[in-house]
């Protein structure tokens, strides 16, 4: 392994001067910096967080906990969280969320900080902010709503984005809507279907369907649809995976969507804008709320307490609730 002192006899500077260049800690002379930086490339020196983290306290590593890895919409958080923390020289690792899932306080040990993506239980965002809380480690966490007993809190208009969906079929002429989402027990399924319930009146609501988030959820619910004497001019559904299923199986029925059934989706992932119909869906603002939680956690770790934030989402109608065409 490369060591520094290597790094710096190649340089022709001393060991404390790399050290000062690599941890940003005192000036450096251009020239040294790039004798510095070329015999750094030349000899492939890495180097060691574990020293780094002796040297100064800190791992320079955040840990991002999630309640899925395989779904679009969080695979894009994650990857958007991770990039931002990379440019500020950051390491990130995951975390998933699971019924399962037991947290200690090692299990923090080797980052600086938190953040929570989304995690769709109030009971587990609670157990997690005491045990940071308790081992003094700053977390930032992105929610439906802000938990008082915690800061870093960027929240978002869940309920209001599925009533604007809601009301967007309503507007298009629909007149018995069918709603389809994962678990019912679930807080962010809660919220959404709160939200269509506002919106649409008793004597407009068709079936209920709840489940799971994937695309096979909607493709079942639509198939009960289809059996059923009650075949709904509308769907809302809890994300664009399960409109796709909904659509999929609609359409292998032979019922055009949207000119006989409008369907929505929500997240707004990049299969809603390709899908074929394109998916009208709500689209949370996923690079304004992951900039902003980014800078939220840095800066809690340098000691601030920033104040909650509130976001809110926009409707992007698209093919599968387009106006139908007059004859």
């Amino acid at each position: 392994m490369v060591t520094i002192v290597q790094v710096a006899e190649k340089a022709g500077v001393s060991p404390s001067y790399v050290s000062r260049y690599l941890n940003h800690s005192g000036k450096v002379s251009e020239e040294s910096q790039q004798r510095i930086e070329k015999a750094i490339q030349e000899l492939n020196y890495v180097p060691s967080r574990i020293a780094r983290s002796l040297r100064t306290g800190t791992t320079n590593a955040v840990k991002i906990i999630s309640p899925s890895i395989t779904s679009p919409f969080f695979a894009e958080i994650f990857e958007r969280i991770h990039r931002l923390l990379e440019k500020r020289n950051y390491d990130t690792s995951m975390q998933l969320v699971t019924s399962k899932s037991i947290f200690q306080p090692s299990s923090f040990a080797d980052v600086d900080g938190v953040i929570m993506c989304f995690i769709d239980s109030d009971e587990t965002v609670c157990t997690l902010g005491n045990i940071l809380n308790s081992i003094g480690k700053p977390f930032a966490y992105m929610h439906w709503h802000m938990i008082p007993a915690y800061s870093g809190a960027l929240t978002f208009d869940l309920q209001g984005g599925a009533e604007q969906t809601a009301r967007h079929l309503l507007e298009r002429g629909c007149r018995s809507i069918a709603y389809v989402d994962g678990p019912r027990d679930n807080v962010i399924c809660t919220a959404r279907y709160l939200g269509y319930c506002t919106a649409v009146p008793n004597e407009n609501r068709a079936q209920n369907f709840f489940n799971s988030f994937n695309i096979d959820c909607g493709y079942k619910a639509a198939a009960e649809m289809v059996k059923s004497d009650r075949m709904p001019d509308g769907v809302v559904c809890g994300n664009d995976m399960i409109a796709a299923g909904v659509i999929k199986c609609l359409r292998n029925e032979n019922i055009d969507v949207p000119g006989s059934v409008k369907v929505t989706g929500f997240d707004d992932i990049p299969l809603a804008s390709m899908y074929s119909p394109s998916i009208t869906s709500f689209a949370m603002p996923i690079s304004q709320m992951t900039a902003a939680v980014v800078n939220t956690l840095l800066s809690m770790m340098e000691g601030n307490t920033p104040p909650p934030q509130h976001f809110c989402g926009a409707l992007i109608p698209r093919e599968s609730t387009q106006a139908s065409r007059p004859a």
